[in-house]
């Protein structure tokens, strides 16, 4: 590269040489008197050459400058709206030179970040880890790449992975870009294998994963739980070291071992049952372990202690005789239909309520021994079970062998086969008869009731209005001989008697209110009225009653009760009426 830098120098400088020489070809007698000129001519001549010569080079040497300056601003153009940070950074640690992708990831101004240590853009705890990386850098001149952790303007920390070359003159070259993202996904992705290991760990089976290799790839803890492995066992990771500790333990270990052999040259999924010398009893399932491009890399085996499910179901089948005998015993009707409604199955209760004899009734529809107009409502419930569903307290009207209406509510589903087609539908009823019959004697009990209630209430409403009309008079009567001459004594019993009178009357209307409260008619006034004079007037009226009994009847009020409110003032009245009058009633002395 420098010969040709050279030989590219020399031709071009050869070249303005014979451009020079041209200029001054207008010289043409100094040229041609060159050769016999003398040393002084000669030397001027050589002189007006090399000026030529220079002033050629100085434009020449101004055109290249000026191409420098343009791809010198291309290419800090590049550099700074580059989407990658770029730094340099010398000898000292300062930053001399950063684009704009650098200042806007570490959120400082472009001018501001020129001349900062750049190890104040590090996390405290990254420091020292950056100190040797950067001698690692300068020891060796491969470019060195490595994750640390950086600091913003505003102290928040975020994840960068750096590109870092050093450069002969103590300068460091350095390259970064934002991985925080990057590092959250990466830290989700190892929480979720995490809790993903903590979910097979807890689960009720075994899982263990093989490759090709027979290596093991993942075993969970209830794994080695199941078959008692020691922990070495599964450190190692040999698959063949299991398998011998596995066979110990079998019934029939090489059955065992053949089916393991042909699962692992087979790609199908297999599920079957393992008999241990103990008593144990294992489901195993297997399935081929595939990567994203289907290809299968391994197998997966999952191992359930199912010990206890079989001991269930022998309880089980114990148990169905147990159950069949509760059927047989049972006083609610259970049934069993086919898709089309027929009976095929009736407990013995059926004849009991019925009267037929089951042979009598199965075979036979359901809506065979129901009221006409049932039957629709009845086959639409039977339609809705065959659909899957279930039904709950359906109540219905069912003619017994002697022409009785039987009420019944039934509870039914669907009646599925052991692959789970629905073959019809079961179910129980249970005879409600008795109690409608009571339903229907207590609804005419009320209706008797309600019919006596309201001819109570004419009776107080026109008997309210037969008093009223005398008490008018008795009310009248007072008032014509208030206006008379009376002395005091004679004043304050007429008084009374008015005051004994309007009351009398509040309570007629009481009754007339209790003939509306049943009709639920009553309202309640809302007025203005004077509580201290209401207060007066009912003390008033049992003065006598107190006087008679030698008891003392004051009125002493509290300056927190106000005199004026509003509500119902004969309510009021009625209510402290009932209060005063029980007061002296139950008060002896």
């Amino acid at each position: 590269m420098r010969e040709e830098a050279e030989n590219k120098n020399t031709k071009n400088t050869s070249n303005l040489r014979k451009i020079a020489e041209a200029a001054v070809a207008s010289q043409q007698a100094a040229i041609e008197a060159y050769s016999g000129a003398s040393g002084t001519e000669r030397l001027l001549y050589e002189l007006q050459v090399h000026q030529v010569e220079l002033e050629m080079q100085n434009e020449t040497l101004r055109n290249t400058l000026t191409e420098l300056d343009a791809v010198r601003g291309r290419y800090f153009d590049l550099y700074d709206l580059a989407p990658v940070s770029y730094l340099t950074i010398n000898s000292k640690g300062l930053i001399v030179e950063a684009n704009l992708a650098a200042a806007n990831t570490l959120q400082v101004l472009h001018g501001v970040l020129l001349n900062q240590l750049f190890i104040r853009h590090i996390c405290v705890d990254d420091q020292d880890a950056y100190y040797l990386r950067r001698k690692e850098c300068f020891a060796s001149p491969r470019p060195h790449v490595w994750e640390m952790r950086f600091v913003r303007a505003d102290g928040s920390p975020f994840w960068a992975r750096l590109r870092a070359n050093s450069a002969k003159n103590g300068e460091l070259w350095v390259s970064f870009n934002d991985i925080s993202g990057e590092k959250q996904a990466g830290e989700a992705l190892q929480a979720s294998r995490r809790d993903l290991k903590a979910t097979l760990d807890v689960t009720a089976d075994g899982i263990l994963s093989v490759n090709t290799e027979g290596k093991i790839l993942f075993s969970s803890a209830r794994f080695a739980e199941l078959w008692r492995i020691p922990q070495e066992f599964i450190a190692s990771s040999d698959d063949s070291r299991l398998l011998a500790h596995v066979l110990d333990q079998l019934s029939d270990p090489d059955a065992f071992l053949l089916e393991v052999q042909r699962l692992y040259a087979s790609r199908e999924s297999s599920s079957d049952v393992i008999d241990f010398k103990d008593g144990r009893v294992f489901e195993r399932d297997s399935f081929p372990l595939r990567n994203e491009g289907k290809q299968q890399i391994g197998r997966v085996w999952s191992f359930r202690d199912i010990t206890e499910k079989k001991r269930i179901q022998v309880a089980l089948i114990k148990s169905e005789a147990l159950y069949h005998s509760l059927v047989v015993t049972s006083q609610d009707l259970i049934w069993r239909c086919d898709t089309e409604g027929a009976y095929t199955y009736l407990n013995p209760a059926w004849k009991q309520v019925f009267g037929y004899d089951i042979d009598d009734m199965l075979g036979k529809k359901f809506y065979d021994f129901q009221k006409p107009e049932f039957v629709e409502s009845s086959l639409k419930e039977h339609k809705w079970l065959l659909e899957g569903n279930s039904v709950i307290n359906f109540e219905t009207i069912h003619i017994g062998k002697t022409g009785n209406e039987i009420y019944l509510v039934f509870n039914a589903t669907k009646l599925l086969d052991l692959n789970g087609n629905v073959i019809g539908t079961t179910g129980t009823a249970y005879d409600i008869s008795k109690r409608v019959q009571l339903e229907e004697r207590l609804v005419m009990a009320k209706v008797a009731a309600d019919s006596a209630n309201r001819a109570k209430s004419e009776f107080l409403s026109n008997m309210s209005h037969e008093i009223r009309t005398p008490m008018n008079g008795i009310l009248g009567m007072t008032q014509l001989l208030e206006m008379t001459d009376l002395n005091k004594n004679q004043g304050e019993y007429v008084a009374a008697l008015r005051l004994s009178g309007y009351n009398l009357l509040s309570l007629i209307n009481d009754i007339l209110d209790l003939s509306k409260i049943e009709a639920g008619k009553i309202n309640l006034e809302l007025t203005e009225f004077s509580l201290h004079r209401c207060i007066r007037e009912i003390v008033y009226m049992h003065d006598s009653l107190a006087f008679d009994k030698r008891l003392s009847l004051n009125i002493k009020l509290s300056e927190v009760i106000p005199d004026f409110i509003v509500g119902d003032e004969l309510r009021v009245k009625q209510i402290l009426n009932n209060l005063l009058s029980n007061a002296i009633k139950f008060t002896s002395q």
